[in-house]
């Protein structure tokens, strides 16, 4: 068993145009404009794993018996993949894939050059794919903190796309391959009311505790009112009360998330990198990309991309489903 791993990652500076230019702070967002051309990380890893077993029987009752050998061998590669991209401060790409491949070996002993060249050719080609699991998520984060009126709103939106692909059962290959794929689309939003509140001089003075009155002796000139000056109104105690109430909701959270998926069986192509095939253009980018479109089992079927074998069973599956947590 061996692995080889890579990681690789970089701080790169992120463009902004508008930084240096402008100067006011109420078009803070068009001056915190930013763009990031290059990824942050690289990441590979590759597993190998070959076990290989070898069993001779003996015959205690005729030791001049031919008894056969029984081999037993398992040679399997498992790759991943892996992408993180900031495309901006707010804007954020994650991408990661494994492929687990099995490396076919000659029958029998490799006592033999050709079998032994066999077995290397295929390691080389990095096997014959088995599984094939993709996941890319974008992460978006609404810059509702650059506008002043909604400054106490914070809000984020998760877009995901997973894409799975499994190889037809090595025994029965024209029953194809079986695809699915999921859409997850996700959003969010906190609500700070005591930062809503203090945006309104009369809701943060009625949210400030009350201030205990210190006795203090008034002389006889203090003593005399003035007839000019002007009194605050004060708030009953019932009205007091009652707002005070409504100023206990301090925090509010809402998630609402979406889910999709389709599961098609009997694909009958082999893919290539990103779970396309790009002889056929089959399954397609907007399949990959969690695309939905449920004329699509008709589209591959009609141009060959199914399997007619009559053993083939499975059922087509479209399945949506609505989370709201609060």
């Amino acid at each position: 068993k061996a692995s080889l791993g890579y990681n690789y990652s970089m701080q790169a500076k992120p463009w902004e145009p508008f930084k240096t230019k402008i100067k006011s702070k109420k078009l803070g967002l068009i001056k915190d404009f930013n763009l990031n051309y290059v990824p942050q990380s690289y990441t590979f890893r590759a597993d190998v794993d070959r076990r290989f077993g070898e069993l001779q029987n003996r015959n205690n009752d005729n030791f001049k018996a031919i008894v056969p050998r029984f081999y037993d061998k398992s040679f399997s590669m498992s790759r991943v993949y892996g992408v993180r991209w900031d495309l901006s401060r707010g804007l954020k790409m994650d991408y990661a894939s494994t492929m687990t491949s099995w490396i076919r070996e000659p029958e029998g002993a490799l006592n033999t050059t050709e079998k032994k060249d066999t077995l290397r050719q295929n390691f080389i080609g990095l096997g014959t794919p088995q599984n094939f699991n993709q996941t890319i998520n974008f992460n978006y984060t609404l810059p509702l903190n650059k506008i002043k009126a909604l400054n106490w709103i914070s809000s984020s939106a998760r877009y995901s796309a997973n894409y799975q692909w499994r190889t037809a059962p090595p025994a029965v290959a024209t029953l194809g391959n079986t695809i699915q794929n999921a859409r997850t689309v996700s959003g969010n939003a906190n609500l700070n009311f005591t930062s809503f509140y203090n945006k309104f001089p009369a809701l943060r003075k009625l949210m400030m505790p009350a201030q205990p009155k210190k006795p203090k002796k008034k002389s006889d000139e203090e003593e005399e009112e003035d007839p000019n000056k002007k009194k605050e109104k004060e708030l009953s105690p019932l009205a007091k009360n009652a707002g005070k109430f409504l100023l206990m909701f301090k925090q509010a959270q809402i998630t609402i998330t979406k889910t999709d998926g389709i599961t098609l069986p009997g694909f009958n192509k082999r893919i290539d990198l990103f779970g396309q095939n790009f002889a056929y253009n089959a399954p397609g980018w907007d399949y990959l990309l969690g695309g939905q479109d449920p004329t699509i089992r008709y589209r591959m079927a009609e141009n060959g991309l199914l399997s007619s074998n009559p053993l083939q069973n499975n059922r087509y599956l479209q399945l949506s489903s609505v989370d709201i947590n609060g």
